[in-house]
């Protein structure tokens, strides 16, 4: 889904950061297509970046997002910023989420689930993972407390 955003806006900057319960930027905003593609199909997996703490039910936080804000991802001077997530919506409740993203960035969450979703680690399933029917919910949640306007998008990348 990230690729074919690329492709439709070709003239627009588009960076790349992974997240669990911190960020990691990977693509500094380019309009390079090539890198781009390469980039999404090379550097973002599952739990990638690792988990920076032992965790007993979600590995992600959307705190995380927080750092992206206020770093130099964005160029200086530009004034409109989107954000758009792609997420499971499985995370951890947020903190202070709602308070840093208004008015400095729009965030477009894209939610991407399936029931019987399933975890590996080293190549067998997470047993310690379910996929979680109310990730919807607690996405819309978020959602609406971080935007003064933007949105959730459902997407089934399955189909």
């Amino acid at each position: 889904m990230a690729i074919q955003l690329q492709q439709a806006l070709p003239d627009l900057p588009i960076g790349i950061a992974a997240m669990t319960d911190r960020s990691l930027p990977v693509l500094m905003p380019t309009t390079d297509r090539t890198l781009f593609e390469r980039t999404v199909r090379q550097s973002l997996a599952v739990n990638e970046p690792p988990p920076s703490q032992l965790y007993k039910n979600r590995a992600t936080t959307f705190d995380a997002l927080i750092p992206l804000v206020g770093s130099r991802f964005y160029t200086k001077g530009v004034r409109r910023r989107l954000l758009i997530v792609y997420t499971d919506g499985e995370s951890a409740k947020p903190s202070a989420l709602s308070f840093t993203l208004q008015r400095r960035v729009t965030p477009v969450f894209v939610h991407v689930w399936m029931p019987g979703e399933r975890i590996y680690n080293h190549g067998r399933v997470d047993p310690r993972y379910h996929a979680d029917p109310a990730s919807a919910a607690a996405l819309a949640t978020i959602a609406k407390s971080t935007i003064v306007s933007g949105g959730i998008a459902t997407k089934n990348p399955y189909q």
